[in-house]
């Protein structure tokens, strides 16, 4: 019995998820230039204006402002920190295997996993980075 209602809740938290969105009504847009009802234009024509940034932070302008920032002032440090406690955490790893070969392997897989993680880290700032520079240049090219 507890397994059938654990899947008639699931099944009724899924369909309420995708329904749901179904039924939100959006305020009409109101003013000049905007669509709304008795507005006068149809698809969206003769709409003018922009977006403003919700980030509230200078210097990003663009997903790829973005994205060098949350790299640059999240992950890497976050990230930082954490490869040099693994790495830290394989050197405990080592001189409490106390010359056991079983626990070196264990303490060099966890020195590896904390480089590789390392890597990860910055080949992901390499990435962007690389990105970054290509979408610059192709808008460079846009009139």
């Amino acid at each position: 019995m507890k397994k059938y209602l654990s899947i008639f809740f699931t099944i009724v938290l899924s369909l309420s998820l995708m329904i749901l969105p179904a039924y939100v009504a959006a305020q009409a847009p109101s003013g000049p230039g905007s669509s709304g009802p008795g507005s006068g234009t149809v698809g969206g024509s003769g709409i003018s204006g922009s977006f403003k940034n919700p980030l509230k932070v200078s210097g990003i302008n663009t997903i790829t402002d973005f994205i060098r920032v949350l790299l640059e002032k999240v992950v890497i440090p976050i990230g930082a920190v954490v490869s040099v406690f693994f790495v830290i955490y394989a050197g405990f790893l080592f001189v409490m295997a106390q010359g056991k070969p079983d626990g070196i392997q264990r303490a060099k897989q966890a020195l590896l996993n904390a480089l590789i993680g390392s890597l990860i880290i910055l080949g992901s700032w390499a990435i962007s980075l690389a990105i970054k520079g290509t979408v610059d240049q192709l808008q460079q090219g846009l009139p």
